[in-house]
């Protein structure tokens, strides 16, 4: 397991901002574990994320499936909130129990802003070289203060959930992530298999519900729920241990409520979600719905979140059988033994970029359009894996509601006040990344949506060493390119030739030649700035030499024999 934070800011002031544990087996990541942060503007503590198959890095491209492990429930109390709970906790413990090459174990302790709620919860993770890939996660949550729900009471104290998001940008490539899957099928207390349509392309900001409390649709013995794809038969499912003796209080049971809604429509973007939620079992046909959570109420349960990349509900089911004929023979959820994870010391790195241009508002206007206009990103990396990554502006933005009346002059005024962070705005463009720890950095900056070029164009970059709050200052340049063709001793060309240019031991640009054995590297031009030029090939170091992108070396060709032994 390892601790880190990452930061994706694709238009100023919205963002994914998120602290987590990435778990890797044999290169690869499955899942990340958020213990605090936020999702644009949506709190994610006690969130994992599926990543898709063969991901060796967090991307929001390579996001496939969030399921939560908090505890939420509708309000009124709150203006800018319509639920509140300990997805929204900013205070959090972590304790890593076991770490080991076949096992790993974490415990993360999170308190809802409000100090109403607490989840404990304990994610294991067993090694698994093959599919279906599955995490295991002890549940308790508990009641610190007696509190009524309000609102539209969509969510009345949930559990664990799947959590679908879905966005589609025509300008923003990264903004292109998720999906929601079509069909839900869960076993219900008549000992049946149900199944239900999600629409999978909500046209309301509303909640479309697919399962309200009314339906009163609890889960059976077998205790799961799964969302299918029919063609690609994708499958994320929920499997509990039981569906009894999970409440201390006579609100046992398991009940799913699902719902779709479009969060977010402009001409060039659009955000959808859909959620299935298990929750508690507050309510039975021809009663009335308890509204009130007591102070002292606890729920606790051991729960597999599981992924198929080819199954059904059939596999699903298999699993359960297996999931609670083991369960009671795994590891005790030992919490006493472990090293408490201390807050690393971190610091913030801000920045200016000057000599490079862009169209002003060019994200915000990419993304509402969804045309090409160009704006600058900075990139943030640590032994060549991106860590952070922002837009640069002159005038940051504020995170605003989706649903404001545009309809009139005075309503457009409002929502510019509103819209423009005006204490931050500044004259050059300026980028900022927050809770970033000790160590050797990079920051690369990109343009944008560059005018006749379908590639963004890597316009700077500057080397960090960060022990405290640092500011910098990025010249803006052209890019030049190195054009690099590998053969073999026939002549033949060499494909997968790791071709890389670094500087100070940081990997400026980095790329591997394709079939025709070939490979364009393309930098920011700093005059007399010299580089290292290495090629490795199946891992091997087969060449290291000095180069230079200066005005003498322009179009000069070089050829070297190199003898692989």
């Amino acid at each position: 397991m390892k601790r880190s934070h990452f930061h994706y800011e694709p238009i100023s002031g919205q963002s994914i901002d998120f602290d987590y544990y990435s778990i890797t087996q044999d290169g690869i990541i499955p899942y990340v574990i958020s213990t605090k942060g936020s999702l644009f503007g949506n709190g994610i503590s006690q969130v994992i994320a599926r990543l898709k198959p063969n991901s060796t890095m967090l991307d929001t491209t390579r996001i496939d499936q969030f399921a939560s492990f908090s505890m939420l429930f509708s309000t009124d109390k709150y203006e800018d909130l319509d639920y509140v709970g300990t997805s929204f906790s900013t205070n959090v413990k972590t304790t890593i129990l076991v770490e080991g090459n076949l096992f790993v174990k974490l415990k993360i302790e999170s308190i809802s802003p409000n100090e109403l709620i607490k989840t404990s919860n304990v994610y294991s993770y067993y090694y698994c070289p093959n599919e279906p890939k599955r995490i295991n996660v002890h549940v308790t949550h508990e009641i610190l203060e007696t509190c009524d729900m309000g609102g539209s009471y969509a969510l009345d104290g949930t559990y664990a959930y799947l959590l679908s998001f879905h966005s589609q940008s025509n300008a923003i490539e990264k903004l292109n992530m998720g999906s929601i899957l079509p069909d839900l099928y869960l076993y219900g207390e008549d000992d049946r298999v149900q199944s239900y349509s999600i629409p999978v392309n909500p046209d309301s900001a509303e909640q479309e519900m697919i399962l309200d409390t009314s339906d009163d649709i609890d889960l059976g013995s077998e205790a799961w729920m799964c969302i299918h794809h029919p063609e690609s038969k994708k499958t994320h499912g929920l499997i509990f241990a039981k569906n009894q003796g999970i409440a201390n209080q006579d609100l046992d049971g398991l009940q799913v409520k699902s719902f779709v809604e479009e969060t977010l429509k402009i001409p060039g973007l659009e955000v959808d979600t859909g959620s299935v939620y298990a929750s508690r079992n507050h309510y039975e046909t021809g009663g009335e719905q308890r509204l009130t959570l007591e102070q002292g109420f606890k729920a606790s349960f051991d729960v597999a979140f599981i992924t198929f990349q080819q199954g059904t509900w059939h596999d699903v089911s298999n699993e359960s059988k297996i999931y609670q004929s083991l369960i009671s023979s795994r590891e005790t959820n030992d919490e006493t033994n472990g090293t408490e994870e201390t807050k690393e010391e971190s610091y913030s790195l801000s920045g200016t970029v000057t000599g490079v241009h862009s169209f002003p508002f060019g994200s915000l206007l990419s993304a509402y359009t969804g045309k090409n206009f160009s704006y600058l990103t900075a990139e943030l990396y640590q032994e060549n894996t991106l860590i952070s990554s922002s837009v640069v502006s002159r005038i940051p933005l504020n995170i605003i509601s989706s649903d404001i009346d545009t309809s009139s002059l005075k309503n457009l005024i409002q929502l510019a006040r509103m819209l423009i962070d005006w204490g931050n705005t500044s004259i050059l463009q300026k980028f900022y990344f927050n809770e970033i720890p000790p160590g050797e950095y990079l920051i690369k900056i990109y343009k944008e949506n560059p005018f006749l070029s379908d590639t963004r164009e890597y316009v700077g970059y500057k080397i960090v060493s960060l022990s405290e709050d640092a500011q910098v200052h990025i010249r803006g340049k052209k890019s030049v390119s190195a054009l690099i063709t590998t053969t073999d001793q026939k002549n033949n060309p060499l494909s997968d030739v790791m071709i890389r240019i670094s500087s100070n031991e940081a990997i400026i640009q980095e790329k591997n030649t394709g079939l025709d054995g070939s490979a364009i590297l393309e930098i920011p031009y700093y005059r007399d700035q010299d580089y290292d030029f290495s090629i490795s090939y199946k891992n091997i170091p087969v060449h290291f030499s000095s180069i230079s992108f200066s005005l003498i070396n322009y179009r000069r060709s070089v050829e070297e024999s190199i003898e692989i032994s």
